[in-house]
């Protein structure tokens, strides 16, 4: 997204070169998934930016069929209480594990090992490093359709880009939450991709 907006502003494109971003693999290898598991996991700040809320109301919708649904966001900041107000209101606040901020990459490894899928929510994303580290961990990602949003350029069969509404991010999560076979294709293809 951003290199294409680089060009479409002027840049040359002959001279206009993309370099990925890399992950800690030492660390991502050393990572062991914890006693406690999840269905879905966020990781990042808890900023408007970031859109979490989202997540939390597709889970409002997810417990009709999902009751005992787990959800574990990792990160903290600004956003965090009127998310935890928001878990509250939508009586989902049993469903949800706020960790708050983790510093220690490779724990965050662990809870995403730990999780089935990563959802990611971002109303803007310059790259979306977090989506590349999720698949190394071997888990999907639905991610948002978004024009501001570059991690969905990273979704290829690793996992899903749904329209931004709770009711997209539910129906995606329900169906990998309900087809195993599929959610563990996603996953090997997740972890290729982030190869």
């Amino acid at each position: 997204t951003t290199m294409k907006d680089l060009v479409s502003r002027g840049s040359n494109p002959d001279a206009t070169h993309l370099i990925y971003n890399g992950i800690d693999w030492p660390a991502l290898k050393r990572a062991r998934s914890l006693n406690q598991q999840y269905d879905v996991i966020f990781v990042g700040r808890l900023a408007h930016m970031k859109n979490v809320s989202l997540l939390v109301r597709s889970v409002g919708i997810l417990v009709k069929n999902f009751p005992a649904i787990k959800v574990c966001i990792v990160g903290g900041g600004p956003e965090e209480k009127n998310l935890k107000s928001l878990s509250i209101s939508l009586g989902v606040e049993k469903n949800m594990t706020f960790v708050g901020e983790v510093k220690n990459l490779e724990k965050v490894y662990s809870y995403m090992k730990s999780s089935k899928m990563f959802v990611h929510t971002s109303l803007w994303e310059g790259f979306g490093i977090v989506v590349i580290e999720a698949n190394g961990c071997g888990i999907p990602v639905i991610t948002t359709n978004r024009r501001l949003n570059a991690s969905a350029e990273l979704i290829r069969a690793n996992g899903r880009v749904v329209d931004d509404t709770p009711e997209s991010k539910a129906e995606a999560i329900d169906t990998l939450l309900t087809n195993e076979r599929k959610r563990t294709e996603m996953g090997k293809d997740a972890y290729k991709f982030a190869q």
